[in-house]
């Protein structure tokens, strides 16, 4: 946000009563579109939080999205979530952000698929990186299913990413692996068999399985290599 922009977005943000104010930042914290429930589920203020939407309403901070299948808002401009969510501090940004994450968990369970992309961002900001790969492999893994490969590459190649700044533990590697696994067969689909980052991925898959002992993958792997070689020519 604009340094101006967001002065004057604050100044607007910090006129408001105490509690209004916190219950516009915990909105920020999860996102320009939020709901209801997820939002009452974070501030714990079940019986006034009505009242206190009904006057962010007022002020032309955010307005009521859509009622069905429940009831969410939204800010009213991006530069509003953004600034307001500047505003809070770090620490307490990483606790809030740890809260939707727990809170979308409890809340949204049974259907809790089309939140992967949305818990590995918030558990990605709350610092619990092992959670965020955990999701983001997951939405990956989603997207390839439903052949939305350009999504699932970006979010697989992300789990890979923050895959190595984590210690190297078996679990780790077994994690990378399976995301390994998935990333090449989208890459095949998606660039050919001659592109030289599937045959990475396969590569870097056939090593991890070798390292964690894992017969199954290490098959998957040079079978993976095995097509690549047989497209390209390389008997």
């Amino acid at each position: 946000v604009p340094d101006t922009i967001q002065r004057v977005v604050l100044a607007r943000v910090d006129r408001l009563q105490a509690e209004t104010k916190a219950v516009l930042q915990h909105a920020s914290v999860i996102g320009r579109l939020f709901t209801y429930r997820l939002l009452e589920h974070l501030t714990r203020r079940e019986q006034d939080l009505s009242q206190y939407l009904d006057e962010l309403e007022e002020k032309d901070l955010v307005y009521q999205e859509r009622t069905v299948p429940e009831l969410e808002y939204t800010f009213k401009h991006a530069f509003t979530q953004e600034a307001t969510y500047q505003g809070i501090l770090e620490r307490w940004r990483k606790e809030f952000h740890l809260q939707v994450a727990r809170g979308i968990e409890k809340l949204y369970r049974e259907r809790l698929e089309e939140f992967y992309e949305e818990l590995a961002h918030h558990y990605g900001r709350s610092g619990n990186t092992p959670k965020a790969v955990e999701y983001l492999s997951l939405a990956g893994e989603r997207a390839v299913q439903r052949s939305a490969y350009a999504e699932g590459i970006d979010q697989l190649g992300r789990a890979v990413e923050l895959i190595r700044t984590l210690p190297e533990t078996k679990e780790n590697s077994e994690a990378e692996l399976l995301v390994q696994l998935t990333l090449g067969q989208a890459l095949i689909v998606t660039r050919g068999f001659t592109n030289p980052e599937a045959e990475q991925a396969f590569l870097r898959a056939r090593d991890l399985s070798e390292q964690v002992d894992n017969a199954s993958t290490l098959f998957a792997a040079l079978q993976g290599l095995r097509t690549i070689q047989v497209q390209r020519g390389e008997h």
